[in-house]
């Protein structure tokens, strides 16, 4: 019956021209209008895309279910394989002697005074025990500065700070060069002892273009022209703009 129904319709298409494009439109139209459509999951997503024939929609089931099977699944097999998996630890074990309490609480009251977030989240614990003896760092490179333009993906938030834990960073380690990089040019600065410069994570080739900026010594704000009609940001614009 559906059979004989499709081949009706298909008739009836080739009948009328018209409908054949009123079609195609409605396809055309659909395609640009939703926000996710399933021909848009399986083609953004090839590496989890089945490679066979079928309906869109369930190529696009398939998609999602494989992207989110997969790594729990590799955890699986190297699990059944004899491959020893950590068992995650309460971050506040990292704190276990007074050096690396006074150093994390340190840190603590630093990202508390300029504005980071980092203590709410407890990282201060983790980089207070790595990083207990601060005079023997050098050099200290945060990739996204907490961007608070609402338009710009992961960003902070209207209440955000951007470049607060650089400046906590930069008191915490008296002795470092504190490099920044963010996606996005408008909250690039250049302060005493801080660069910061345009990265983007999904370019590669934007690494490239930093590292070479930061061995070479470079104060900081290099790709980043100010937006029409601003003022540069940082004290060394203009050096760092030439």
């Amino acid at each position: 019956m559906i059979s004989l129904m499709r081949a009706r319709m298909r008739r009836r298409f080739k009948a009328s021209p018209s409908m054949v494009e009123t079609k195609k439109a409605v396809w055309a139209i659909s395609e640009r209008v939703l926000p996710i459509g399933n021909r848009r999951i399986t083609r953004n997503f090839r590496m989890f895309s089945p490679c066979s024939a079928g309906s869109a929609r369930s190529r696009a089931t398939l998609t999602i279910l494989a992207a989110n099977q997969t790594f729990p699944l590799l955890l699986e097999l190297l699990s059944r394989a004899g491959r020893h998996i950590e068992t995650p630890v309460p971050i506040e074990s990292y704190v276990d002697d007074d050096d690396k309490r006074v150093a994390a609480e340190r840190l603590k009251e630093l990202c508390d005074y300029y504005g980071s977030d980092k203590a709410q989240h407890k990282y201060h614990l983790l980089y207070g025990s790595l990083f207990a003896e601060r005079d023997s760092i050098t050099s200290v490179l945060e990739v996204g500065l907490g961007t608070n333009n609402l338009d710009v993906v992961s960003n902070m938030g209207v209440d955000g700070k951007p470049g607060a834990s650089l400046r906590a960073f930069r008191e915490f380690f008296p002795q470092a060069r504190i490099v920044g990089a963010d996606v996005d040019r408008r909250i690039l600065f250049a302060e005493e002892r801080i660069a910061t410069f345009f990265v983007d994570q999904t370019d590669p080739g934007s690494f490239a273009g930093l590292a070479e900026a930061v061995a070479r010594g470079d104060p900081g704000l290099h790709w980043a022209p100010a937006p029409p009609g601003e003022r540069p940001r940082g004290s060394n614009a203009r050096e760092c703009l030439r």
